[in-house]
């Protein structure tokens, strides 16, 4: 079999359930953020517990109310009886196309949900959305920070209402890449978005914190390239903002074709490396965002995110990530340091951008275990600051 014409086949399938859900639909929860529509469970997942798709509402930064695809992973045994923690996982980049949603491979999206099989151990449940408009109708806001947090929350939410998971009021986020970008800003909205649920910390890994520099005009890798481009094609849909202000008509009809590929596989991941070599090699944008255009404030507010002094913060860089480089981190780290946050941070060194979630994991999970039992969070403040 094709599998990128089956990914497809299920991609359309997905999407005829969702455009099927009237916006009146009450399931449990009625209409509010959060609400659970549906719950499917999947067969033959058993190593990691019980295993359901769900459907749930959502909203975007812009407040339009959205219908979110996820995964939600629930451990063997009993609950305690305040319910089950959950840890809310945010992914990686893997395009902005409606059939770029992890969970339509399941088994594929749970290999890639770092540190799920310890999470289960502790007796977590784990959530992981696939943002809106990636497996569901309307345009993926792509790193756009708050949409992607309510994602986040929103799953939490959710997963609260199937009863399965007995799934109590605390939780975490912890996110990779552009999942580690909506786990900073889940830190900075949980608690006025969701204040029903106790959020006991957010973990980053190789997490994008100025775009500035990730949408630059002199680009030359094809990563920067491709995340730039998925960008701009995403940006000028959701936000409305002008391209023709940074991208000539020969740059636009590259980031169109690179838009329609998904990032979930090598082979598709080395055909967005070809095709980022149709970019004008005399420079990837025509000019640089200047701060006074809508580019350059929607820059600005999906970078830096500020988060509650009461949150901790694990944050894992890479030293050679060329994606989202340390001395960038280490400034955004000494920031909310001397702004009174919480924060841990790690940097490895000769450790590049997904070696650094990899390799961070069992790290993000012994964390994380600690702020669920209860233990104060420890800050390296000084030394990160260095």
């Amino acid at each position: 079999m094709n599998w990128k014409w089956y990914l497809r086949l299920c991609a359309a399938a997905v999407l005829a359930v969702l455009m099927s859900i009237p916006a009146s639909a009450s399931g449990p929860g009625g209409g509010r953020r959060g609400a659970l529509l549906q719950a499917t469970e999947i067969p033959g997942a058993g190593r990691y517990g019980s295993v359901y798709r769900i459907l749930y509402r959502s909203s975007t930064s812009r407040n339009t109310p959205v219908i979110v695809s996820g995964l939600v992973m629930i451990p063997d045994g009993p609950a305690p009886a305040a319910g089950r923690p959950v840890v809310s996982w945010g992914h990686g980049t893997t395009g902005v196309a409606n059939d770029c949603a992890p969970s339509l491979n399941a088994d594929r999206a749970m290999g890639e949900t770092l540190g799920l099989k310890p999470l289960l151990r502790e007796g977590y449940v784990v959530v992981s959305t696939d943002y809106p408009g990636l497996g569901s109708p309307g345009v993926h806001p792509y790193l756009d920070g708050i949409s992607a947090a309510r994602a986040m929350i929103d799953a939490v939410r959710a997963v609260r209402q199937l009863a399965r998971a007995h799934a109590g009021s605390r939780y975490a986020a912890w996110g990779f890449s552009q999942g580690g970008h909506g786990a900073l800003f889940v830190a900075s909205i949980a608690k006025s978005y969701a204040p029903e649920l106790t959020l006991v910390g957010s973990a980053a890994a190789s997490a994008p914190t100025q775009l500035r520099r990730l949408l630059r005009a002199d680009a030359q890798t094809p990563a920067g390239r491709v995340i730039a481009a998925y960008a701009i094609w995403s940006w000028q849909r959701f936000y409305g903002a002008p391209v023709a202000e940074i991208a000539d008509a020969k740059t636009m009809s590259v980031i169109d074709g690179v838009a329609r590929v998904c990032s979930l596989n090598a082979l598709e991941n080395l055909q967005l490396g070809l095709d980022s070599l149709a970019f004008p090699h005399s420079g990837f944008l025509k000019s640089e965002p200047s701060d006074s255009t809508i580019w350059g404030r929607l820059i600005a507010k999906n970078s830096a995110p500020e988060t509650p002094r009461d949150v901790p913060l694990l944050i894992l860089q890479g030293g050679v990530d060329q994606i989202v480089e340390a001395p960038i981190t280490r400034r955004y780290v000494k920031r909310l340091c001397e702004s009174g946050r919480r924060v841990t941070y790690v940097e490895m060194a000769g450790v590049d951008h997904g070696t650094a979630a990899r390799r961070g994991a069992d790290m993000a999970v012994k964390w994380l275990t600690d702020r669920f039992s209860g233990q104060p969070a420890a800050s390296n403040c000084p030394a990160a600051a260095d």
